[in-house]
């Protein structure tokens, strides 16, 4: 394996494809869930093992405000199977691709982690189907953000001890964004096309391509499914 991702598989494809389709956090598969509860765990004690300048310890900080992509480019291979170069996941988030069961269990495996040891903040990208609201009108469509999304992740009864507090929801779907990049002057003929993006609502048609494009791919449809 370290051969592997030393040359960036290509000697080995069959190591990365082996790799690839290991099983994966977000899943809410036990082994895997420890493991990754376990890292998140030994990574913050490092962290907060550090002083600053004033002597107090340094606070383990598990959000990426787009920093995730810069990050990836400077990172090589990793054993889950990506490539040098590409985009790292997302704060707390399964890595694009590798949640695939719903958002049931991708909460199962979210409730795992060790917040309590976040405390320099932790963030999440929930990307939501519209369709997945019935009802007919807006105030009807919140209660069923609230019930559907936000009391399984903030007031879930299964979950001990501290919870994620830092999320940011879009609710429209990859095909939704391709067609407002591929036709503006139809789906934004304002040219705004208001997206959440950790922290802030900017207009989706003024940012960089790889932007653009970390957002379409961060949507992961089949990781929020209902």
């Amino acid at each position: 394996m370290l051969e592997a991702l030393r040359d960036n598989f290509e000697q080995d494809p069959e190591m990365q494809q082996y790799l690839l389709k290991a099983k994966k956090y977000g899943n809410n598969i036990a082994r895997v869930d420890h493991e990754a509860a376990e890292i998140a765990s030994r990574a913050s004690d490092l962290v907060t093992s550090q002083k600053n300048y004033l002597g107090n310890p340094f606070r383990a900080d598990w959000a990426s405000p787009s920093t995730h992509l810069l990050y990836g480019y400077w990172v090589g291979a990793t054993p889950d199977g990506r490539k040098a170069r590409e985009q790292l996941g997302y704060g707390i988030d399964p890595l694009y691709g590798e949640a695939h069961s719903g958002l049931g269990f991708r909460i199962m495996s979210n409730m795992k982690l060790p917040f309590e040891k976040m405390n320099g903040g932790c963030a999440s990208h929930l990307g939501i189907n519209p369709n997945y609201f019935k009802t007919n009108t807006y105030e009807e469509k919140g209660v069923e953000f609230r019930d559907k999304i936000m009391r399984p992740l903030f007031f879930n009864p299964k979950k001990e001890g501290i919870s994620p507090f830092y999320l940011y929801v879009n609710v429209t779907t990859p095909e939704m964004l391709r067609k407002v990049l591929a036709n503006p002057k139809k789906y934004a003929p304002s040219g705004v096309y208001i997206m959440r993006i950790h922290g802030t609502f900017v207009n989706f048609l003024d940012l960089s391509p790889d932007i653009q494009e970390d957002i379409i791919k961060r949507l992961d449809m089949e990781s929020t499914s209902m």
